[in-house]
């Protein structure tokens, strides 16, 4: 469970980083071109300015002549010779007195390459962009997006770093989430095979101990023990196989559409004899003609249960009473007199081996799983069933 949560965090963390790195990425690339189009509008605005250019009176003209603004952009341009070697400063164009010296060095040292690029426009690493056209160096400062640039990719680091805080809490949660159904299921799966060898564990002890008994002194009620505890665990057994059928096959049964009233109605009569035995009253109100697809054979293992939790909570010379009747919906409802159930203990009374209290199990055959085979059954129909007690009236009420 411990590793499926883990690797559950792991893949939740790496979605969230993926999508997240892949947003800062795409936003600072879109920035980066951006300014980059920008320098080599710079670079062909000047190459046209020097298109008409009088190379013989380069040598008049001062070294940083401020005759074009090229709004914050410091533009330099340089002549070079036939063979593409260092010539000499053409003009200059920036927004103040400037030394020029660096872009100069820089400029000789751009035409000294064997292998020199005609364009270099890089504005993350390098100071200066550049492009060499017709024997024309044009040199463009681009500190300014450099800058910015740089600003970009420090506000997307801390953002990343924000991010990732904010993907490792969502992840944690959408985890815990996530694997919530399945640890609940997990747990309840522990405390049911806890509960089954509990339940098994004491028949078992008891029929080894009569057959030891029974072979030292023959008496044969050592064998009528047996017989007992054996009949206890055959029907634990065939309790906890109906259970696991119904969970793991819920969809596979056949329904088809019956008369549920005369159903309810034939399947109460049997137990007429057991209200009798046991000194109980019972009455039942069953209204005619209502249809359902059902499945024949749960529908009555339904009612068997519901009327046997009846019977064996019922108070001294109580009272049953069945009713169905439909009204937007189709409700069957089992009441009897008997001690209340306790609110804490009204939804858990549907769980596998839940035993409210020693009043509430006195016999003992009793293990805990009617109720939910019952609530698997209505489930399988589509339905919810519930419990309520009001005045030492307990009421189960199966909604379809």
């Amino acid at each position: 469970m411990k590793r499926m949560k883990i690797k559950l965090f792991i893949t939740i963390f790496l979605i969230l980083n993926i999508f997240s790195i892949s947003i800062l990425l795409f936003n600072n690339i879109r920035e980066y071109n951006r300014e980059k189009q920008e320098i080599e509008r710079v670079l062909e605005r000047s190459e046209r300015t020097l298109s008409n250019f009088d190379f013989n009176f380069m040598t008049q003209l001062p070294p940083n002549v401020k005759n074009e603004v090229f709004i914050d952009f410091k533009v330099f341009t340089f002549e070079l010779d036939e063979d593409g070697s260092y010539k000499g400063l053409i003009k200059a164009i920036f927004n103040a007195d400037e030394d020029t010296t660096k872009v100069i060095n820089y400029a000789k040292k751009v035409t000294s390459f064997k292998k020199k690029k005609d364009e270099n426009i890089n504005i993350i690493f390098n100071k200066y962009s550049y492009r060499i056209k017709d024997n024309i160096l044009t040199v463009v400062d681009n500190s300014y997006q450099t800058s910015r640039i740089n600003g970009y990719i420090t506000i997307s680091f801390i953002i990343f770093i924000l991010t990732e805080i904010i993907s490792f809490i969502v992840s944690n949660i959408l985890t815990k989430w996530i694997t919530k159904p399945v640890v609940e299921s997990f747990e309840r799966e522990k405390k049911f095979i806890a509960d089954a060898s509990h339940e098994l564990k004491t028949p078992i002890a008891i029929v080894m101990a009569s057959a030891d008994a029974y072979s030292e002194d023959n008496d044969k009620k050592w064998l009528d023990n047996i017989k007992y505890e054996t009949d206890r665990m055959s029907k634990l057994v065939k309790e906890l196989l109906d259970l696991s059928q119904l969970e793991n096959n819920i969809k596979e049964f056949k329904k088809e559409k019956l008369n549920l009233s005369k159903l309810v109605e034939s399947s109460l009569l049997p137990y007429e004899s057991l209200f009798f035995e046991h000194k109980l009253k019972f009455n039942y109100d069953i209204k005619e003609n209502i249809y359902l697809e059902v499945n024949e054979e749960k529908i009555k293992e339904l009612i068997s249960i519901l009327i046997d939790n009846a019977i064996k909570y019922s108070s001294d010379k109580g009272k049953v009473n069945v009713t169905l009747y439909q009204d937007k919906n189709i409700y069957l409802k089992v009441s009897n007199k008997g001690e209340e159930i306790k609110e804490e203990d009204r939804e858990k009374i549907f769980d596998r081996f839940y035993k409210s209290d020693k009043s509430r199990n006195r016999k003992s055959d009793n293990y805990g799983l009617g109720l939910s085979i019952a609530k698997k059954i209505v489930e399988m129909h589509d339905g919810e069933i519930s419990v309520d007690c009001n005045k030492g009236i307990t009421t189960f009420t199966v909604k379809l």
